[in-house]
């Protein structure tokens, strides 16, 4: 760009006033062949570097700039040129102006005496100046013409006529419509007003002062605040979390994010547009999604299939199954009948089973989880060989509550016609247990240390109710 033709309003004419040195912009200093006058038709092109200086000149600017209105701050609350001592000096010159003895009423008294006084027909200028005029006739008059007195009087320097015409520059001045009394009495009476006026007066300037003076010293709007939410603002323009150089970075990495190649606004384009071709797609788009939620739609509204339909035969089932005559309920209790009946709710047996031939003993043991004392008859049944019965021994237990009882019996699993058995419990109520299990030891030896068959142990569950015969 021609330096004559540039923008040079505003800033931008220091900078180009700076950096239109020769046409080329280079000075004779940094580039001799470039002398002062001389036409150079190399054009001159502006780098970085001179961009960066001219912005680091106006943000000096700034700084200087923020510095002077420090030092205005510091002047407003300066205790000697400040605000309070402007406060004070307009309350000495209103108490002077309103003074009785030298205020602005003691003023405009004398001036009205002293305008009597020259405007006076006795004393006044026009009385002077016609004694003068008696005077001058004297003294030229033909019988007192005295020659040392004629020729002061009418001297050019202290003669009649200079004093005749300084008085009439006095009368002219008195009397001037521009400068004399009447303009003077005018003016002061303009002060006068301005000065008491409810509008512009020294009481309005005495209260919009301290009307400054409260919001300058406001700590909530005042200067120190404004300074401190100044020094805020800095701070978090030059913070490195929040400050600029961090918006910088991160919308510089917002602008990579967008042109993303993987996840960049085109890269989401591209899925839009498979999105949008899979909503219009005639297989499994929209439309299609539409005729089949269609078809749902009437199968579940089907008179013969539908939901109706389906509620009305749950209605059926449940009626059924809650039903007090054949629901779930009475085949409940029809089932425990059936199981009372079949095991008279408190006989259990092992059934019959072999005695490993290590067996030496048979211990059963007996739980009592109720809060009563309970009796239970334990049978033990010995089968031969063939499977007849050839013996039986029974113990009756009492049990008190929340207690266990163990009772071993005789076995002897390494004899066929002793090795069948069977152990019963008679009395098993809700909360009684029963257990069975063979060991090696003998029935009289203790019951720690025990060596178990595993075979041959018998838990509660493992026990079956014992059918009594019809």
């Amino acid at each position: 760009m021609d330096k004559n033709k540039s923008d040079k309003s505003g800033d931008n004419r220091y900078f180009w006033s700076e950096m239109s040195v020769n046409d080329c912009g280079k000075c004779d200093k940094c580039e001799p062949k470039c002398k002062k006058g001389k036409k150079c038709d190399k054009p001159y092109k502006y780098d970085n570097c001179d961009i960066i200086k001219y912005i680091c000149r106006l943000l000096e600017e700034q700084k200087e700039s923020l510095k002077n209105t420090e030092k205005i701050l510091k002047l407003l609350t300066n205790s000697k040129y400040g605000l309070k001592e402007i406060k004070e000096e307009v309350s000495d010159i209103e108490e002077a102006v309103l003074s009785p003895t030298f205020g602005l009423e003691e003023i405009k008294t004398e001036i009205a005496v002293i305008e009597e006084a020259i405007l006076s027909p006795t004393y006044g200028l026009a009385e002077i100046k016609s004694e003068v005029a008696a005077i001058e006739e004297v003294l030229l008059g033909a019988t007192f013409n005295v020659g040392a007195i004629a020729a002061a009087v009418l001297s050019p320097t202290y003669g009649l006529a200079e004093i005749k015409t300084e008085v009439s520059a006095i009368e002219n001045a008195v009397l001037s419509p521009t400068y004399g009394l009447a303009e003077i009495k005018t003016e002061v009476s303009a002060i006068e007003n301005a000065v008491l006026s409810s509008t512009y007066g020294l009481a309005e300037i005495k209260t919009e002062v301290s009307a400054i003076e409260d919001a300058i010293l406001s700590p909530t709007f005042g200067l120190e605040e404004i300074k401190s939410e100044i020094s805020a603002i800095e701070e978090a323009v030059l913070s490195p979390t929040f400050g600029l150089e961090e918006i910088k970075s991160e919308i510089s990495a917002i602008e990579e994010a967008v042109l993303s190649p993987t996840f960049g606004l085109e890269e989401i384009k591209s899925e839009i547009s498979a999105i949008e071709e899979a909503v219009l797609s005639p297989t499994f788009g929209l439309e299609e999604i539409k005729s089949e939620i269609s078809a749902i739609e009437e199968a579940v509204l089907s008179p013969t299939f539908g939901l109706e339909e389906i509620k009305s035969e749950v209605s059926a089932i449940e009626e059924a199954v809650l039903s007090p005559t054949f629901g779930l309920a009475e085949i409940k209790t029809e089932i425990i009948q059936i199981l009372d009946t079949l095991a008279n709710g408190e006989d259990f047996t092992t059934g019959a089973f072999v005695l490993n031939e290590d067996a030496g003993s048979v211990l059963v043991n007996v739980l009592n989880r109720t809060a009563e004392e309970v009796e239970v008859t334990v049978t033990q049944i010995i089968f031969d060989s063939t499977g007849a019965i050839t013996g039986t021994t029974s113990q009756l237990l009492v049990i008190p509550p929340n207690t266990t009882t163990t009772v071993a019996f005789p076995a002897n699993g390494s004899d066929i016609d002793l090795a069948q058995v069977e152990i019963q419990f008679q009395g098993l109520v809700d909360g009684v247990y029963g257990w069975v299990g063979a060991r090696i030891e003998n029935e009289n030896d203790p019951l720690a240390p025990s060596i178990f068959v595993p075979s041959n142990i018998f838990t509660n569950q493992d026990l079956s109710p014992i059918v009594i015969a019809p």
